[in-house]
């Protein structure tokens, strides 16, 4: 049973990233539902072993699984460069000096 208990969190967890607002997220999880292909961790396959029906198990699942619309993506990138603007990154030199062992940790911001 210790396998079965993986694959329904590996389903779980699927379930609950089509519901992301998340846009990449949410599609690579739509994207994996509907996945035809029958390869070991695909959906199809993940029921083949725990003894689900996949058709009724896409049913059963409460999210629309429908692919991120244009005004999702939008409000994800502008989110992401809010995020990102106020990020400080390392100088290529900084960098090498760390990861050289020449500095010890350089906290920035």
């Amino acid at each position: 049973m210790g396998y079965e208990a993986l694959w329904l969190s590996v389903l779980n967890q699927a379930r609950l990233d089509a519901r992301e607002w998340h846009p990449p997220r949410r599609l690579d999880a739509v994207r994996w539902f509907h996945d035809p292909t029958i390869e070991p961790g695909s959906f199809r396959w993940i029921c083949r072993h725990v003894g689900l029906d996949p058709t009724q198990t896409i049913r059963n699942i409460d999210a629309k699984l429908v692919e991120p619309t244009k005004a999702d993506w939008q409000q994800f990138h502008m989110l992401d460069r809010r995020r990102n603007r106020d990020r400080k990154f390392l100088t290529g030199e900084e960098a090498a000096r760390i990861l050289s062992g020449e500095e010890g940790s350089d906290e920035r911001g």
